[in-house]
């Protein structure tokens, strides 16, 4: 045998070893062809026409490789025993075994991928993103947005640098990455086709990092961004003037709970959409008459046992909190109310006009 021919062979070892170690599809696949066909043109050859036939060597293939062996069919000559004996059957309960084997991996590799971070929903939309993870708090922000009916049912994807797997696997889908502001972040979680993203990092230059990557995107969904201090949130308002910069309220909480007991209570109630009558809003479709906030105030509350509180102007920053009674509400505007769950605005439009 020459270099040649010895380095070709060796090279053709190389690869069966690697399929081998692998196990991939295509080389499962290539040997159960092969063992399947020269099975099949074993049993052919020694005559043994009825097992070889079109219709039953399948059967007879599967029965053996699943060692279910139900004895309807078996070799009649003695070659085809052998054959049987020490190549069908091996060969066809290692290939099953292996094909099961790489099924189990597939589906726990598809589970862990999920779990840990590392899949892919950039063809996700509608949905809502929360970039940054702080724990309880993060928990209960998640569980106060899947408890509306419109984030439930698009569904809502968690982005993390801080975080291993995901923390709610039953609820929310996960995306481990390196930074809030990365690239990967923004097109793995498809936060450009989201209905809305909310922004909390770790201090309040992660939080203006990530919020303006994403508002770079032409497609930028509505963002919400957390601070506890004003000078970021003033930052982003300027470069994303549709951006809503937060700031933390907890001294203001604490000034008014000073002289009005129960006041930190009350804010939580009305935000918390788990407990209680909570705030709302809903915005007057296009086409819809004008009507005054007088109209809506008794309207909403003898209707559908609602509070109006605030109203704002189509285009307009400010909101209007307890507004005159002759204050017009036009198509376009939003109306902030509460009330014990959400009112449908298709429903409340016609209420109203």
């Amino acid at each position: 045998m020459n270099p040649a021919q010895t380095s070709i062979i060796g090279r053709l070892l190389r690869t069966v070893q690697r399929g081998v170690a692998e196990v991939t599809w295509p080389f499962l696949a290539l040997c159960l062809t092969v063992h399947v066909g020269s099975s099949w043109l074993a049993l052919a050859l020694f005559a043994e026409g009825e097992i070889a036939s079109a219709g039953i060597f399948p059967y007879y293939y599967l029965t053996t490789a699943t060692t279910v062996g139900y004895g309807d069919f078996s070799p009649s000559t003695t070659g085809a025993r052998y054959i049987a004996g020490f190549w069908i059957m091996p060969g066809a309960v290692l290939l099953f075994t292996a094909v099961i084997g790489k099924l189990i991996q597939a589906i726990t590799d598809r589970w862990t991928r999920a779990m840990k971070g590392r899949e892919d929903y950039s063809d996700k939309q509608d949905h809502v993103v929360v970039f940054g993870w702080h724990g309880d708090r993060s928990r209960r922000l998640i569980k106060l947005l899947l408890a509306e009916e419109e984030a439930a049912e698009h569904g809502l994807v968690l982005v993390s640098h801080n975080l291993t797997e995901n923390p709610l696997p039953e609820a929310i889908q996960f995306v481990r990455v390196e930074a809030l502001s990365s690239a990967e972040a923004s097109e793995r979680s498809a936060v450009a086709r989201a209905k809305v993203a909310l922004v909390l990092g770790e201090d309040d230059d992660e939080t203006l990092a990530a919020a303006l990557a994403i508002g770079a995107s032409p497609t930028a969904p509505r963002i919400i961004a957390y601070f506890q201090t004003t000078g970021p949130a003033d930052l982003l308002r300027s470069y994303c003037p549709t951006a809503e910069a937060q700031e933390s309220l907890s001294i203001e909480l604490m000034a008014r709970s000073a002289y009005d007991p129960g006041a930190s209570h009350l804010q939580r109630i009305m935000l918390s959409s788990l407990h209680g009558p909570t705030q709302y809003s809903f915005t007057l479709p296009n086409g819809s008459k004008s009507t005054t906030c007088a109209n809506a105030l008794t309207t909403l509350k003898n209707k559908c046992d609602a509070t109006l509180i605030g109203v704002q102007h189509a285009g307009a920053d400010d909101l209007i909190m307890n507004p005159p009674t002759d204050c017009a509400i036009n198509a376009g505007d939003r109306v902030f109310y509460i009330a014990d769950h959400r009112l449908k605005e298709n429903e409340v439009a016609g209420v109203l006009t």
